[in-house]
């Protein structure tokens, strides 16, 4: 008999990261020379706004980036294992925003809106990161802030429970799949 939809998980809880556990995380991001802002980015993308390590390498410059090259206060993505092609609007908190104008500075040209196809995280031949390679470098992240058990996953299930925390937060009102 085969199954149909999504593979299922491996019956473990996703770790969710405390406060002082997003922190170090990120401060150990930033001390990864020249790929430090990707690796910022990525964290904050994850933890700040809950994208999957499926939804990340979609990403384009002109996802995130208007053609003047100003940052977009809210980006438009595909949500991972949807059969639609409805794609939802996520705004971006201005600490996301400003991780964003640093890493267009490191890429070192200037954004003019002719490169909106190109990968926001491209890979060294230049294509899009695949989601593998995504979830595999948070967990590498991870790992070398001495953050051991945490996964691609910890990122969005931190951002929901932050949410639920929150007072008058609604969590019914979440999307099933979120």
């Amino acid at each position: 008999m085969t199954s149909k939809g999504r593979p299922r998980g491996s019956g473990r809880s996703i770790p969710i990261l405390a406060s002082d556990q997003t922190r170090t995380a990120i401060e150990n991001a930033r001390r990864l020379g020249k790929f430090a802002p990707r690796a910022e980015l990525l964290l904050a993308l994850s933890i700040e706004v809950g994208l999957r390590a499926s939804e990340l390498p979609s990403l384009t410059l002109g996802d995130t980036y208007e053609d003047n090259g100003h940052v977009r206060e809210a980006i438009y993505i595909k949500p991972a294992y949807s059969r639609s092609d409805t794609r939802c609007e996520v705004k971006l908190p201005l600490f996301v925003r400003r991780l964003l104008v640093k890493q267009l500075q490191s890429n070192h040209f200037r954004y003019d809106g002719s490169l909106k196809h190109l990968a926001l995280f491209a890979s060294t031949r230049g294509d899009h990161l695949s989601p593998a390679s995504i979830a595999r470098f948070l967990i590498h992240l991870y790992n070398q802030a001495g953050l051991k058990g945490f996964t691609s996953r910890s990122g969005r299930k931190t951002l929901i429970a932050r949410l639920k925390k929150q007072d008058g937060f609604a969590a019914h009102l979440l999307p099933a799949d979120f």
